[in-house]
């Protein structure tokens, strides 16, 4: 099983998960894309911002899965 995913595109990755879905590490990997991802994005530290935050992350794991 493949386990360095770096040189994979982002789409290439999520591809690369819905042929492998038994492989924990691909989905490791795309979780920590999306949590990269989500710390660029400055969201406010009030609670309405963390909302955001958690639920801008919980639709990119959604549409990664997907």
């Amino acid at each position: 099983m493949q386990s360095d995913f770096s040189n994979m595109t982002d789409r290439e990755l999520k591809d690369y998960a819905l042929a492998h879905r038994e492989n924990d590490a691909v989905f490791e990997e795309l979780i920590k894309r999306v949590e990269m991802k989500a710390k660029s994005h400055s969201y406010p530290e009030t609670e309405e911002g963390l909302i955001a935050k958690e639920k801008a992350f919980m639709q990119s794991i959604s549409k990664s899965r997907a």
